[in-house]
Formats: structure tokens, C-alpha cells, sequence
């Protein structure tokens, strides 16, 4: 799901709905006009054999056994395409390391990290230094990250400018840090990747960007760094953090999905779906505290968009 398109996956076949402004719907068009509001199959490369599918904030990326293609907003270069065209109203082959053999993919807004025989690589934006290169030079197409995430790594994510790896059930962070998202203790921006300390010194499932947050899930319990003014975090108050603290209530155990929102978060345990963060829209429980919101009767998946 992007920010205002979605996208889902049958029998080989990409099917898209939503806004193409940006050119995500891979139409050949973009603009205000260019919307569907129902699902179509996409054209091109997306119209058969694809294994996978991604959205982003305004970007659309699908992958073909490890072959990627790309479509949308791409004034950073963060599709992988080799130029910084603003919109790309197809689906393109990403170029360099995009070109075979991708196990994975992570969109955020100005960034893309991608996941190769445990090597990640990345392209866009950078001006935080999320891409984990050392440096913050703008990158158009997929670069190898340095350090750490050179190789063995088991799972990329990438959110607004700050971005996180897993390696072993160690997590590792780099990019923006101002409100101590990295989880590292510090609100020193890196360039190149850090581990994180206390609870992200071990087994590590799953990690997922906020905007200026982060959470994990450790021994399907939740824990959170960074800006909490609205009680994101999840830790029953609305101070932040720079290491990893706690969720409290439902967030404690037994979680077995997790997803971010803009204004919140939401989680799912024993098929209940639970939220905290901002209150706009009713949506969440502002008290910092994950509370109960929808009870389906066979709970399989929940994604919110937080850009």
C-alpha cells in the first residue's frame, strides 16, 4: 500500500488501483487526472510472472524472480533506474545490483534498500545517510552498503530518512537520529551503520519505521525508539526515547504482526488488532498505551501507511 495507491498480486499478475500523480500505477501517464478506482491489471513488465510487489509513497516496484522494475515519484533517484527523472510512468528495469537475483525490498520516501544474498544496497535521497554508504552522496542507482550490512543480513527496512537492518537478531541502524530513532543511545545522525544497544542487541524478529520512530518486535514482544509526542511508542507516555523501551498493555506479548501508520501504530495478537499513537480520525488511543480495536474472525494481516 502507498500513500494513496495499492496494489496486490495474482496468479502472476500485478493488479493496481489509486492515484497515478506521480506516474505509480505505471499507465504511462501521470498527473492529477491519472487515477483508477478499481483494480486493473498493470502493463508491461508487471502484466505477467511477477513473484513479488511493492509500494511506496509514490512509488511502485515489482520484482520478476529477483528482476526488479520500477514506475513513479523518482526526483531522488530512488527508484534505481540511473537518473533522477521525477516521474516514470512505467515500470523500468532497475540497473546494477536491481538486476538479479533481489530476495527483498524496503520503499521509503526519499530512499529504496534492497536485499541480496544477504548484501544490502541502496538508492535515493541520502542526505540523512540512511543508505549506509559513509557518506551522504546522492545514489541513482543500487549501491552496496558498507560494514555491516556487506553481508549475512536477514532483513531491511527503511523509513523517513533513518533506516534498520537485522543480522543475526542484532539490529543495526543509520540515517536521521535527531529524536534518537536509532535506537543507539545517542541523537547523533550516522552514515554508516551502528548497532543499536539494549534490548536491539539480540534476538530481533522484525523492525519497522515510524516518521522519526521506530519499533521492533523481540520474542513477540514490542519496543520502540524515538519521537513519542503522541504516544507512538507505545510505552504509556508521550516523552521519546533513544533506545529501544518497552511497549506496555497488549504490546507486552504474544504479538505476531506489526505495521506503522502517519499518527500511529497497529499490531496484532490472538486475531485482535491494536493501536496507539494520535487520535485523528479515531482511529488510535492517544494514552501511549495499545489498546483493542477491531476483532475480526480470522485475522491474517493488517499494513497501515505512515508517510
Amino acid at each position: 500500500m502507498g500513500k494513496a495507491h495499492s496494489l496486490y498480486l495474482k496468479a502472476g499478475v500485478a493488479y493496481i488501483s489509486g492515484s497515478g500523480y506521480r506516474g505509480q500505477l505505471g499507465n504511462g501517464s501521470s498527473g492529477s487526472s491519472n487515477f483508477t478506482k478499481t483494480y486493473s491489471a498493470m502493463s508491461g513488465a508487471g502484466s505477467s510472472g511477477v513473484t513479488a510487489i511493492y509500494a511506496g509513497h509514490d512509488q511502485t516496484i515489482i520484482s520478476i524472480s529477483g528482476v526488479l522494475y520500477a514506475c513513479g515519484y523518482n526526483s531522488n533517484g530512488q527508484l534505481g533506474i540511473g537518473s533522477t527523472t521525477s516521474s516514470i510512468t512505467t515500470l523500468t528495469a532497475c540497473s546494477g545490483a536491481g538486476s538479479s537475483g533481489v530476495t527483498n525490498v524496503s520503499i521509503g520516501p526519499y530512499e529504496t534498500l534492497i536485499l541480496k544474498s544477504g548484501v544490502v544496497y541502496g538508492a535515493g535521497y541520502n542526505a540523512k545517510g540512511c543508505l549506509g554508504i559513509g557518506s551522504t552522496a546522492q545514489k541513482t542507482s543500487f549501491t552496496i552498503s558498507s560494514g555491516v550490512a556487506a553481508s549475512g543480513v536477514d532483513y531491511i527496512s527503511v523509513g523517513y530518512q533513518a533506516s534498520h537492518i537485522i543480522k543475526g537478531g542484532v539490529l543495526y541502524g543509520c540515517g536521521w537520529n535527531y529524536f534518537g530513532q536509532l535506537g543507539d543511545g545517542t541523537g547523533t545522525q550516522r552514515t554508516s551503520w551502528v548497532a543499536c544497544i539494549g534490548e536491539g542487541t539480540s534476538g530481533v524478529e522484525e523492525v519497522v519505521e515510524g516518521y522519526q520512530y521506530t519499533i521492533m518486535r523481540k520474542s513477540d514482544a514490542l519496543f520502540a525508539t524515538g519521537l513519542g509526542t503522541s504516544g507512538d511508542l507505545g510505552t504509556g507516555g508521550s516523552g521519546n526515547a533513544s533506545t529501544f523501551t518497552a511497549s506496555i498493555n497488549e504490546g507486552s506479548s504474544g504479538v505476531t504482526l506489526l505495521t506503522i501508520g502517519n499518527n500511529g501504530r497497529h499490531m496484532a495478537k490472538d486475531n485482535i488488532v491494536y493501536a496507539t499513537g494520535s487520535n485523528t480520525g479515531s482511529t488510535c488511543n492517544r494514552d501511549g498505551g495499545l489498546v483493542a480495536g477491531v476483532r475480526p474472525t480470522v485475522y491474517e494481516y493488517v499494513m497501515c501507511l505512515w508517510y
